[in-house]
């Protein structure tokens, strides 16, 4: 390799070593010191003079990503400059050859910081930069090109008519897919319905297979689908209406179009339909009892009415909405609640469900201080209770009980009276479910015995009651 001697350097060196060699002169006074320091410094000066002046070789570079080549990509992307007929003043031919837009984008041998040239544009970037202008018509929902060409160009035709919205061509899904420009992700929330649309029922379930496509399972929280005169059509939901579903001229339509009728809007009946809405069947019978009010009486009374044919399960979801219920003997102001609730634990077709959930639910306040339940009263057919095969031992119910224990049943006695004075029940049946259309056994004696040691004796028995239970425990096998 040829070398050359570097002038500049050369000179810039030799006049710093004649500066140092002045300075040595000046610390050891040699004659000469003014001299060299002088000639070294003006070397200096010439040298850092002279290396001011330099040329450089100029490369001319292109501009990257400037607004001219920007406006020039956008050209090529007129397929997204939608009309309001929806038509397209750039379509993609095939065999026509179109800008190359990946031209007109940074490249690795681009100027362009690094960090710029492998981003993702979209739409909105351009806009604010104002080289695309999108019309605000414009819809675009990739998932709906898996539809036939005759369902596209008639879903077309539908979101224009009930959205104002354009969708491209079809033919334009490969280009758009295929764009270096990311699109917006168009939702739901940006379908706002023009005005109340009537619709065929063919497309209805269009709209409803196009919207399962785009993942638009809610849909129906924001659009109301009524029939009548055998036309469906679809609308804005008011913000205190329910979109449901039941069959006409059943015993939830009465119920419903007696009580709700402006809140829950009845669906046209199509499965398709059926299958978007939750409250149906059973649970539309559920969200009835969750909404009812116990004050008010006559839809209470409505909901044990439509509840009667159904299943145990919902009717029990009724009987506790309605109680506990603490029935006071002597104002009786709890006897609209009392009868419906009678009345439904009647159609229970489990009778022990019945019973158990009506001494469990049901409490009558004699007082201020006294409270009774079923699980108090005594109903023995005799006053005397026999032991043995010969009956060889007996045993006083008053041993057992007290009075005012024995006379507890008087209670509920009349509360059966006033059931059957107020509702058209009759006076056996509601015995039975009270557990008061038969006695006692021993064996229940038993356990309402020990039940009041436990809670008015502290615990502690008295004798006649410790001999019950010896006698009991003998001759109960």
């Amino acid at each position: 390799m040829k070398k050359k001697l570097d002038l500049f350097n050369f000179f810039f060196s030799s006049a710093a070593v004649v500066i140092l060699i002045g300075v040595i002169a000046k610390i050891l006074e040699w004659p000469s010191q003014d001299l060299l320091i002088t000639l070294g410094l003006s070397i200096e000066a010439v040298v850092f003079a002279l290396s001011s002046i330099k040329f450089v070789e100029a490369k001319k570079t292109e501009q990257g990503a400037t607004e001219k080549t920007l406006s020039k990509m956008v050209e090529g992307l007129n397929p997204l400059k939608v009309t309001k007929d929806n038509d397209t003043s750039d379509e993609l031919v095939v065999g026509e050859t179109k800008p190359n837009i990946s031209e007109s984008f940074p490249t690795k041998n681009s100027t362009i910081h690094d960090s710029i040239q492998f981003e993702k544009y979209s739409i909105s970037k351009f806009e604010k930069m104002n080289l695309i202008n999108v019309s605000k018509d414009f819809y675009y929902q990739p998932d709906w090109f898996v539809l036939s060409e005759e369902d596209y160009d008639s879903l077309k035709k539908l979101i224009f008519q009930l959205f104002g919205k354009n969708l491209p061509a079809k033919s334009e899904h490969l280009f758009l897919k295929n764009s270096p420009i990311q699109l917006p992700d168009y939702s739901l929330s940006d379908l706002e319905l023009l005005s109340p649309s009537k619709l065929s029922s063919k497309s209805l379930s269009l709209l409803i297979k196009s919207f399962k496509l785009a993942k638009f399972q809610d849909f129906l929280s924001n659009f109301i689908l009524q029939e009548k005169n055998d036309e469906i059509s679809i609308r804005l939901r008011k913000k205190t209406e329910t979109q449901v579903y039941y069959e006409s001229k059943s015993l939830v339509a009465g119920y419903i179009e007696t009580h709700y009728k402006n809140k829950l809007i009845k669906a046209p009946l199509l499965s398709n339909v059926e299958a978007l809405i939750p409250l149906k069947g059973n649970e539309l019978i559920r969200h009835l009892i969750d909404i009812v009010k116990l004050k008010e009486l006559d839809k209470l009374n409505g909901l044990v009415e439509l509840t009667s044919n159904q299943p145990d399960l919902l009717k029990m979801y009724l009987v506790n909405k309605i109680g506990p219920i603490e029935f006071n003997t002597t104002t009786n102001n709890e006897l609209d609640l009392l009868i419906p609730f009678t009345k439904l634990l009647l159609t229970l077709n489990d009778t022990i469900v019945a019973k158990n959930s009506l001494n469990k639910l049901l409490t009558l306040k004699i007082n201020k201080n006294t409270i009774i339940s079923l699980e108090d009263v005594v109903y023995y057919k005799d006053i005397q209770i026999y032991f043995g095969e010969q009956n060889e031992y007996n045993l006083s119910v008053n041993d057992l009980f007290t009075s005012h224990e024995l006379g507890l049943i008087s209670y509920f006695e009349g509360v059966i009276e006033l059931i059957e004075s107020n509702a058209v029940i009759e006076n056996e049946a509601i015995r039975k479910l009270f557990g008061l259309n038969k006695h006692n056994t021993i064996e229940e004696l038993h356990n309402k015995m020990n039940r009041s040691i436990s809670i008015h004796q502290d615990g502690i028995p008295k004798a006649g009651q410790i001999a019950f239970n010896l006698l009991y425990k003998q001759f109960s096998k």
